[in-house]
């Protein structure tokens, strides 16, 4: 069983907080926590896509709301229902809709917000290239997942899951809880757990237009006090814990159906959150650590229940490392194009070499803006971190380096040193292990089938220009399109870009 828990930093979930998590608590007893888990982008589509497909973000190429999983590329469903298994997902936020490849492969996929079937038949209409804007605009009207309390319809369906699975296959089922992305509007009793105390008039709803939070006219942006801001970090952390409330009914459905014990679990989420850490607030828009280190636990099958307190790996993972551990306990290898590696060898008390992690985001315009298309990338070891940011602009001149921090994470883990002039040396050594990690990377990409780009646009986001608005999203999206003099972004719409000079 995978479960998703959306916009999730790995601070507010630890698996070792019993007021935050306590059926997680439970289950992490039985399994392996890991401290480094690190996602390929700072959203949901890309990042879900790399669980799906053992590819990183730089490598699959989902980079924005018009982009679906090359069908080229093999996806969890597609890999486990050929072995025969019972596959079926649920999912809570439309960015996991089927049509942008997610549901390949599933029995059943199934939508657990409002109005299933209009939102499904929605969705599904506009991701088709081609479709009629207005139309699938309209059959929306009105609808905003992320307003939706909708934890308790996803832990419904997946209950229907387990119990219609046929008794003598093996059943594979992917749950995405979505609830603590903003708006942070938990129910009751969790809206109230983690700052009882507080007397204010601050709520998570509108958390993202709220101007008396942030004003992107102002210097800073940051308007919300300190209290304010802490009283939204206790509606997130209730987002949380809500969810691990309904978790709790779906696991004792698992217990109920007798496929509790032979059950492997992954607990993730996609991406994290930021509160003003490095001046933002929400997601999409860094590559600092706040949204890229994730919460990650595995449990194997026929683990047992432990008293004592779960063990830990401080090596760093990535997410696209998932699809072949799953496929490594399912007893079949890995799709030949995966770029992740198997986290086995972790969880049974072994050790594997450190491997660096790769991140990647667009940052584009809105909709007419002439201003040119931007790239950060992040190439992160277990002691260092680079994240630099790349104009491409027009001509044949290739990427341009804007800006470039870099941390040691072993005195600085909270990003807030950037460069220093008397660490040159150390910049230039880790800029050099980020190209040879990207040099590799290019190679690979060399290696793997691409269909034609325009198998792989969508009008999702002409079509969701409101939603994406609402969610935060309308000043980072790529539906700009691109011009034909910019530097090409590698075969197909994959990435990585061509070497970087660094001055």
């Amino acid at each position: 069983m995978i479960i998703s828990i959306d916009t999730v930093r790995a601070d507010a979930l630890t698996f070792e907080d019993r007021l935050v998590s306590p059926h997680l608590c439970d289950l992490a007893g039985r399994g392996v926590i890991f401290d480094q888990a690190i996602a390929g982008s700072s959203w949901t589509l890309p990042s879900h896509a790399e669980l799906f497909t053992g590819l990183p973000p730089i490598l699959h190429g989902v980079h924005d709301d018009g982009r679906r999983i090359d069908p080229l590329h093999a996806t969890l469903g597609e890999q486990l229902g050929a072995l025969g298994m019972h596959t079926a997902g649920v999912f809570s936020g439309w960015f996991l809709a089927g049509a942008y490849g997610f549901g390949r492969g599933f029995d059943s996929y199934r939508c657990a917000l409002a109005e299933e079937p209009t939102a499904n038949q929605a969705l599904a209409h506009a991701l088709e290239a081609g479709g009629t804007a207005a139309l699938w605009a309209r059959d929306l009207r009105g609808f905003s997942s992320h307003l939706d309390v909708s934890s308790a319809r996803v832990v419904e369906l997946a209950q229907q899951a387990i119990t219609e699975a046929p008794d003598d296959q093996r059943l594979a089922l992917f749950v995405h809880f979505f609830d603590p992305h903003h708006d942070f509007i938990p129910p009751s009793p969790f809206d109230t757990r983690f700052d009882p105390e507080y007397e204010g008039e601050m709520t998570g709803e509108g958390y993202w237009n709220n101007p008396s939070i942030f004003d992107p006219m102002s210097d800073s942006g940051r308007i919300v006090s300190d209290r304010d801001l802490e009283h939204l970090r206790s509606l997130y952390q209730g987002e949380i814990a809500w969810v691990d409330n309904r978790i709790g009914d779906l696991l004792a459905t698992l217990k109920a159906a007798g496929r509790m014990e032979n059950t492997l679990f992954i607990v993730l989420s996609d991406h994290g959150e930021e509160f003003f850490e490095h001046g933002n607030r929400g997601h999409r828009q860094t590559l600092y650590d706040e949204v890229l280190r994730v919460p990650l636990l595995i449990v194997p099958p026929h683990s047992a229940e432990s008293e004592m307190q779960p063990a830990h790996s401080s090596r760093q993972v990535a997410l696209c490392d998932l699809l072949p551990t799953i496929m490594d306990y399912v007893g079949s290898p890995a799709p030949e194009n995966c770029w992740g590696r198997t986290l086995r060898p972790l969880v049974e008390g072994g050790d594997q070499t450190p491997r660096a992690v790769v991140s990647h985001l667009g940052l584009g315009a809105a909709h007419g803006s002439r201003a040119p298309l931007r790239i950060l990338e992040s190439y992160r070891s277990e002691t260092h971190k680079l994240i630099r940011r790349l104009q491409l602009g027009t001509g044949p001149l290739g990427p341009q380096l804007e800006a470039l921090e870099w941390f040691d994470l072993r005195v600085d883990p909270g990003e807030n040193v950037p460069i220093q002039s008397s660490q040159r040396a150390q910049i230039a050594e880790t800029w050099a292990g980020a190209e040879a990690e990207f040099e590799a990377l290019r190679q690979f990409a060399a290696r793997m089938p691409h269909s034609p780009t325009s198998e792989l646009t969508t009008d999702v986001a002409l079509i969701f220009e409101q939603e994406l608005a609402g969610l935060g999203y309308g000043e980072n999206e790529l539906a700009s399109p691109v011009p034909e003099n910019r530097w090409p972004v590698g075969p197909g719409p994959a990435l990585p870009l061509p070497p970087v000079m660094h001055k």
